[in-house]
């Protein structure tokens, strides 16, 4: 089976219209690691800030590929969107940057590694483990 490695799209709605459609690719991470003084971690947490300068980078990459100079700013985008436009293109924007930071050769080698080998350390714990109460406190196993 072949691995569809295009970056996955999703759209932003401005008043209920269909108004972009965007995408999480390595131009839009290096934006927003410039954008975040060269450290992606800040841009990872969840604020309307971190959604906004997301969202600036992804609309100005949609912008360029499709030959249209405007650029917005973060600013710009939170005057234009409404609450309820805002509060959906966050699912759009982190369900795009997840995808985009999902690194699915990683997991798909430690799968390969891991098939067919055991772990002794699990193997241990299991054995020290087997004697114990597991049951929540002030219950008695088998009661």
């Amino acid at each position: 089976m072949t691995k569809d490695i295009r970056p996955k799209q999703g759209d932003i709605t401005i008043n209920g219209h269909p108004w972009w459609t965007v995408e999480c690719n390595m131009t839009v991470l290096a934006d927003v690691q410039e954008a975040c003084g060269g450290d992606l971690t800040p841009a990872l947490g969840t604020s309307l800030k971190t959604v906004l300068i997301w969202l600036a980078a992804m609309v100005n990459d949609c912008n360029e590929r499709h030959g249209k100079e405007r650029r917005y700013t973060a600013r710009e985008l939170g005057r234009m969107l409404s609450w309820r436009d805002l509060r959906r293109a966050k699912d759009v924007v982190f369900d795009l940057v997840a995808d985009a930071l999902r690194d699915d050769e990683t997991d798909d080698e430690t799968d390969d590694e891991t098939d067919g080998e055991t772990d002794s350390t699990n193997e241990s714990e299991d054995a020290e483990d087997a004697g114990k109460n597991t049951e929540p406190p002030g219950e008695t196993p088998g009661a």
